[in-house]
């Protein structure tokens, strides 16, 4: 799923509508995430505080309106 031109792994919808965005990390990935500087998690935490972020399933139009980061080993 891409929205503003950023990818994640899954989408929940949420009852209002809008969808949660899942982000898979593991190994490295989880450690460069949490990096100074890093542009995702520096764009997943302005959706967490409020931004939507928009973007298409299907043809549909979206809205992003949190995402929660998954380690996994």
């Amino acid at each position: 799923m891409r929205v503003n031109g950023r990818y994640y792994d899954g989408l929940v919808r949420n009852p209002d509508g809008t969808f949660t965005a899942i982000e898979v990390k593991s190994g490295g990935a989880y450690d460069a995430y949490f990096r100074p500087g890093s542009t995702q998690r520096q764009f997943d935490a302005q959706v967490n505080d409020g931004a939507v972020a928009r973007g298409q399933l299907n043809g549909e139009s979206i809205e992003i309106s949190r995402v929660i980061v998954r380690r996994e080993p």
